[in-house]
């Protein structure tokens, strides 16, 4: 949205567990939700062409670069954040579902974390050091295809391809996961990945940090323009719905919370009784 100078709200949710929520970050428009894996191609369907600037081949080249980072590189971080024991009991854990009441947020995390296991299992990650390997292996492709330039298709505007690999790049080396190989391997190993993630957040987002070497090395792309398919200026009954929208979502998440704490609840007394009934059954044996 920053790269495509598209005006738009951000808001933090404390529901991030909530379904409704979906795979943050989700893109919210009108009435539509694009989970994160998809916003930026339903960008490039429906608002601009992040890839306008370039050709054809490249545009091959960047879909097919991109789809390896998702295919490849996404599974390899979802198993350091939570298959990784020391990760999941000392981060991913605090950080995932914090607001749900117990026993409902245990449940929620345990749950959360059979899912991105079996989901890294099915791309073949069953271990740090495969998920290490898998992770360097996608590094050096991208950092071959980078080479010597400042960004993958020019030396000073971005493309769809520098935005997807500066977001996963900068996933790592903002992680505060205690154990972080795939962090490390890239400050030890591909420092151009490092530099490229770095300058298309500056790009990006004017108030980046960076130290004083770092603002005189690493170069800031030329600013996006691109043309807008779909009008941004709101009517005031379109302002309105809006808000009505976020009225009745807040409703329907405070909804599901209640319901979830009720099951929870529930859960927990059922099992005391169980619990109950296996202790009086070994007493009276």
């Amino acid at each position: 949205m920053k790269a495509a100078q598209i005006p738009c709200d951000i808001v933090v949710s404390p529901y991030a567990y909530s379904p409704a929520c979906g795979d943050l970050p989700v893109l919210k428009w009108q009435t539509q939700l694009v989970p994160s894996q998809e916003n930026i191609f339903w960008l490039q369907a429906n608002f601009c062409d992040l890839d306008e600037s370039i050709d054809v081949n490249q545009r091959a080249d960047a879909s097919g670069f991109s789809a390896m980072v998702y295919d490849r590189l996404y599974p390899a971080m979802m198993y350091t954040q939570w298959g990784s024991e020391e990760n999941y009991t000392t981060t991913t854990r605090y950080a995932y579902a914090a607001q749900a009441p117990f026993p409902v947020g245990a449940v929620l995390r345990l749950s959360q974390r059979r899912k991105m296991r079996s989901f890294a299992r099915t791309h073949n990650v069953n271990s740090m050091e495969e998920a290490s390997a898998q992770a360097r292996a996608v590094y050096e492709v991208l950092a071959g295809k980078l080479g010597k330039q400042s960004f993958y298709f020019s030396d000073n505007r971005l493309s769809s391809l520098d935005l997807t690999v500066a977001a996963f790049i900068a996933v790592q080396l903002h992680s505060p996961c205690p154990v972080n190989p795939l962090k490390d391997m890239l400050l030890k190993d591909f420092p151009e990945l490092v530099r490229h993630c770095k300058s298309v957040l500056r790009s990006c987002l004017k108030d980046y940090h960076l130290t004083q070497e770092e603002e005189k090395t690493i170069p800031v792309a030329v600013a996006l323009r691109p043309k807008l398919r779909t009008p941004l200026v709101k009517s005031a009954a379109e302002e309105q719905k809006k808000k009505e929208e976020l009225v009745d979502q807040a409703r329907k998440v405070r909804q599901n919370n209640t319901r979830m704490v009720v099951f929870g609840v529930a859960t927990l007394a059922v099992i005391m009784v169980l619990l109950r009934r296996e202790a009086r059954a070994g007493t009276a044996k």
